[in-house]
């Protein structure tokens, strides 16, 4: 077994140590960039801004997600699995899907503005006096504290319920004997979760410091998104005559708050570790508290959020695919017929159909109007236009995912057993969760470039077209998740089965083999899944270091949303999230299928 660890650890420091180490490696080669640390108020910036970044997106998202994950795991309320259903569909809906969505609902041209979100006309005073470009896009940290909150809320409902759903059912019955239930829930089941909502908090205060989709877009600098601007629009000047330069500077300044992050994520880990439950919690059937007749105020309450939360993005994105305007010459009251006509169907046809409506007037036509025809059109053109690059985002993904779980499971695996080799895999998450994916984008490229001395890596790596830089980069930022998803699982294996089959004389490969796939397969292909789909929306590391002539789908998103939420954006972002859901519902209903957790009394199979 010590061969494989030692093997394993080889691998796992060439596919991700060496992308995380090279940008370190690159500022110490530019002494000069650690200069950048002297800049105070440069750093105070983007310290306050990424603070309040994320300050704001846990105050608005911890308190709805700690309600609604109380109420869909631990009490009767009516349609809960079909919301939990609801809440894991939308974990894997890529952040410039939420950000189109609700700049297509409350910013400039949105059916429902609102004023924070609203940007300036180029007419407005602040604007003409500063010089400042007007952009389609709303700037500032209300917009990104919003959108940051929506996209981390079911991230805390699922981490916080799997975290009460292991509280001792023991320890709640004899608190119950004592007390009513709501002094229980609030003073035993609570508390004695703080463990699963310290990770949930950990985990969306990670997402939202090191992600840029939304912060370069909503013009909010943060250390994430200063990295990001200097590698791809470097500060150059006397004191950083170079390019190199520039960016050493920029990741120097993410240094502090990557390392302070890491420390963090590392204590984190560690503790989550020790509190796992035991082999046979998973086992036992959580105490269930009744709502009595809240059940059903508390239901319109979720239904109501879930309409708001996903309703809106959604059919912003639908009303912004089918707004155009109708001809000119139709009848008004033939708009709608129109609208509702495939698209072979001409305006002259429908209104000879609709000759009735000749009668309504001569009021005039609407400047703006939803056409199912003009939102279908633009879906169908997208897909003739994008369709293979849909198709090779998706088997993209899908590889992506299929490796980042086989590593994470041997990675599991060999850390059950040993202590040295499960404290280097928590060192390794925790500098993978902790840095800013702009970072792991300039570490994997220097990486690529140390490695094009061979002209066949030259050409699959740097000179493209070619997919795998991308997918590396996906292996990278999802790794953490794959093990997450693992570890509770491979953990459960009994010991016994692995002992008996040692003093047997199995051999690794018949352990891992017969014994382990077998128990943790369902948790294999929910890992490997819940990558692929999340690498769908990765973008901050992928788009630096994606060769030329090679593009993801999210990156296409991500360039179009500079100039508004056109009808093709958002059609483009309706086929993604028809992938997305999909491959969310695909990783629900395994989970619904495969919902039993081995048990230590499982048989172990004879060798023959």
């Amino acid at each position: 077994m010590n061969r494989w660890r030692w093997a394993m650890t080889l691998l796992l420091l060439a596919l991700v140590g060496v992308p995380l180490a090279m940008p370190f490696v690159a500022v110490g080669r530019v002494p000069s960039g650690w200069a950048a640390l002297e800049e105070t108020d440069r750093l105070a910036l983007l310290a306050r801004n990424t603070l309040l970044l994320v300050a704001g997106t846990l105050a608005l998202a911890t308190p709805p997600g700690v309600l609604a994950a109380v109420l869909l795991y631990r009490t009767d309320l009516p349609l809960r699995r079909w919301l939990r259903f609801l809440v894991v569909l939308t974990l894997f809906i890529p952040l410039p899907l939420f950000a189109s969505g609700w700049q297509a609902a409350l910013g400039s041209g949105g059916w429902l503005p609102f004023t924070v979100w609203t940007t300036p006309s180029p007419s407005d005073p602040d604007i003409s006096s500063t010089g400042i470009a007007w952009k389609p896009w709303a700037h500032g940290l209300p917009a990104a504290i919003w959108i940051h909150a929506v996209a981390g809320l079911p991230w805390i409902i699922l981490l916080v319920g799997q975290g009460l759903r292991w509280v001792e059912r023991e320890l709640e019955e004899d608190a119950l004997t004592a007390a009513r239930p709501w002094w229980v829930l609030l003073w035993v089941t609570l508390r004695r979760s703080r463990a699963a909502l310290s990770a949930a908090l950990i985990w969306v205060a990670v997402l939202t410091a090191t992600e840029i989709t939304v912060t370069d877009m909503l013009q909010v600098r943060t250390f994430a998104e200063e990295v990001y601007n200097q590698f791809v629009r470097p500060d150059i000047n006397s004191e950083t005559p170079t390019i190199m330069a520039a960016v050493a500077r920029a990741v120097a300044v993410s240094v502090p708050g990557t390392v302070l992050i890491g420390i963090f994520v590392w204590w984190a880990i560690r503790r989550w570790d020790s509190d796992l439950p035991p082999l046979d919690r998973l086992s036992l059937q959580p105490w269930t508290f009744t709502l009595g007749w809240a059940r059903w105020p508390f239901l319109l309450l979720m239904l109501g959020a879930a309409s708001v939360l996903v309703g809106i993005p959604v059919g912003s994105l639908v009303w912004k695919a089918g707004r155009t305007t109708p001809p000119p010459t139709l009848p008004p009251a033939a708009y709608l017929a129109w609208s509702c006509t495939p698209a072979a169907g001409s305006p002259a046809d429908v209104a000879s159909a609709c000759w009735w409506a000749t009668q309504a007037g001569d009021a005039p036509p609407p400047a703006q109007f939803w056409s199912a025809r003009t939102a279908c059109q633009h879906v169908i053109t997208v897909l003739h236009v994008r369709g293979g690059l849909v198709l090779d985002s998706l088997w993209q993904a899908a590889a992506a995912g299929v490796v980042c779980a086989v590593l994470a499971w041997l990675t599991c695996w060999l850390a059950a057993g040993s202590r040295w080799f499960r404290a280097f895999t928590l060192l390794l998450i925790a500098v993978a969760w902790s840095m800013p994916g702009p970072v792991i984008g300039i570490g994997l490229k220097d990486t690529i470039k140390w490695m094009t001395g061979s002209d066949v890596l030259a050409a699959v790596l740097y000179h493209g077209p070619s997919p795998l830089p991308v997918m590396w980069a996906d292996l990278i930022r999802f790794f953490p998740v794959a093990v997450a998803v693992l570890w509770p699982v491979v953990r459960l294996v009994p010991i016994e089965l692995l002992q008996s089959a040692r003093v047997d004389g199995a051999s690794p490969a018949y352990e891992l083999r017969r014994i382990v796939a077998p128990l943790t397969a369902p948790a294999f292909i929910r890992a490997g899944l819940a990558v692929a789909i999340l690498s769908l929306g990765e973008l901050s590391a992928g788009k630096l270091a994606e060769t030329p002539g090679s593009t993801t789908f999210a990156h296409e998103v991500f360039v179009q949303m500079h100039y508004g939420v056109t009808n093709d954006l958002a059609a483009l972002c309706l086929v993604l999230l028809a992938i997305v859901l999909a491959g969310g519902a695909l990783v629900a209903a395994l989970g619904w299928l495969f919902s039993g957790e081995p048990k230590a009394s499982a048989p172990l199979r004879s060798r023959k």
